[in-house]
């Protein structure tokens, strides 16, 4: 019988994780998520320097509210960041900002709302989108990068932030152009006494307002949902995907 490889563990561990969000209760959810964990331990025991098993263990024990575990992992990763794949890196930046605001946790969460506080991961998403934007310039890890820094109380960064990420969403997510205008604004708008720092972020806004229509879509139709009352719209990453089957997988089996 051949051994089970790290490889394989991992991505039963992954399919477990995916199959755990379609649980219809949190106490399920949860068994799931301790056993995708499970199946990472075993990963990670057979490879301990495999930076995207250290990941999805992180994003494991981040759901199930073990912080400090998840902060452990997270420092035992970053010893290993240059081999972390992008799209693992989004996604448990993703993760770590979901569980760092409190103020969208009932929208997506229900219960699990009960494991978020403000800021607690906000530097290690922050910390996930830099090494991302050090290979290449992502508006999805910008705008990672610019919620961060708010929710961390860095309010004039995080404007500059999101003014930087407008013109990336124009090409790579124009559905998410509204929101990062109107936290661009919410965030200048918490800087008392700096009108240039509002004046950059009008300035932005009217540019990617600009580039959008040379890619010929309307101009108005990404900010349509941009306001003046500064309240911070939803990430595009905390909205729930839409339902579909999960996959199927089996646990490789232990050598005899």
């Amino acid at each position: 019988m051949v051994a089970p490889t790290a490889e394989a563990w991992k991505s039963i561990g992954i399919c477990t994780y995916r199959r755990a969000h379609f649980e219809p209760s949190v106490a399920r959810r949860d068994r799931k998520l301790h056993e995708a964990s499970k199946y990472l331990q075993e990963a990670n025991m057979l490879d301990r320097e495999r930076s995207d098993i250290l990941a999805w263990l992180t994003i494991c024990a981040v759901e199930l509210g073990h912080t400090q575990i998840a902060k452990q992992g997270f420092r035992q990763l970053m010893q290993f960041d240059d081999r972390l794949d992008q799209s693992v890196a989004l996604e448990l930046a993703e993760i770590l900002l979901r569980f760092s605001n409190e103020q969208k946790a009932p929208e997506w969460g229900g219960e699990r709302g009960r494991l978020v506080q403000d800021g607690r991961y906000a530097k290690e998403a922050a910390m996930i989108a830099k090494m991302i934007l050090g290979r290449a310039e992502i508006g999805q890890a910008r705008q990672i990068l610019s919620w961060s820094l708010a929710l961390d109380g860095e309010h004039a960064a995080a404007a500059g932030e999101f003014c930087a990420a407008m013109p990336l969403l124009v090409v790579q997510d124009p559905g998410s152009l509204d929101q990062a205008a109107e936290m661009a604004r919410h965030c200048a708008s918490m800087v008392p006494g700096d009108p240039q720092l509002v004046a950059m972020v009008e300035e932005a806004i009217s540019a990617a307002i600009e580039q959008q229509a040379a890619h010929g879509d309307a101009a108005s139709s990404a900010f349509e949902g941009v306001s003046e009352d500064g309240q911070a719209p939803q990430l595009e990453s905390e909205k729930t995907p839409a339902a579909e089957e999960p996959p199927d997988a089996e646990p490789p089996e232990n050598a005899s």
